[in-house]
């Protein structure tokens, strides 16, 4: 059995009704780390105290990185639409439209940078899909994949130190003791060394 194997697979999530949706056990590294990052919004601010510094406020969005953990986690599911009521079946068709399931994280993340990030256009429609789900049904898939992909605790991190300098054992980013936590606004960082330029004349 190769190293990798144990942590391959496939979970099914019971959403009820008779439907249901597979998860990947666990991400991989680049897929969390970009789950991460979709969580980090970045605010450059001049310094008050110091005109010729910026402060760099970085807000933290939860929802962000859970909502990216579980669209890279997603493999399959049943989920559909019933159809329209005919004069032979006034109620509909029951799962006749199925919902998109299809993306391509490269394609998608390269038309996401050429829009800008703006619009619906570039998003996939497993993305599209996600967006639309009942929020109880999503929370009852992202209890399995947050859990699946929590950091490890400290007493784990400490039997196998990754080395990053980051001061978390997958890279993610820390206060340190220079920084201040604010209050639903994330973390604020004083760049010191990023000088306003002159003003102009």
């Amino acid at each position: 059995m190769g190293f990798a194997t144990k942590y391959e697979g496939t979970e099914r999530i019971d959403l009820g009704d008779g439907y249901w949706v597979e998860v990947k056990k666990c991400l991989s590294w680049a897929e969390s780390n970009e789950a991460e990052h979709a969580g980090l919004n970045f605010d450059m601010q001049p310094n008050m105290d110091d005109p010729k510094k910026t402060r760099t406020n970085i807000v933290i969005d939860p929802e962000a990185k859970s909502f990216e953990q579980v669209l890279a986690s997603i493999v399959a599911w049943n989920l559909a639409d019933d159809g329209p009521a005919t004069p032979e079946n006034p109620e509909g068709v029951r799962d006749a439209i199925p919902w998109p399931i299809e993306r391509d994280r490269e394609l998608e993340m390269a038309a996401k940078k050429l829009a800008g990030g703006r619009g619906e256009k570039w998003k996939s429609p497993l993305r599209k899909s996600l967006e639309r789900m009942p929020r109880p049904a999503f929370d009852l898939i992202f209890a399995y994949v947050g859990k699946a992909n929590e950091a490890p605790d400290r007493k784990e991190a400490a039997q196998f130190p990754s080395g990053n300098g980051s001061g978390h054992p997958n890279g993610a980013l820390e206060p340190s003791d220079d920084q201040q936590v604010l209050s639903g606004s994330g973390l604020s960082l004083e760049a010191g060394d990023q000088d306003r330029p002159p003003a102009a004349a």
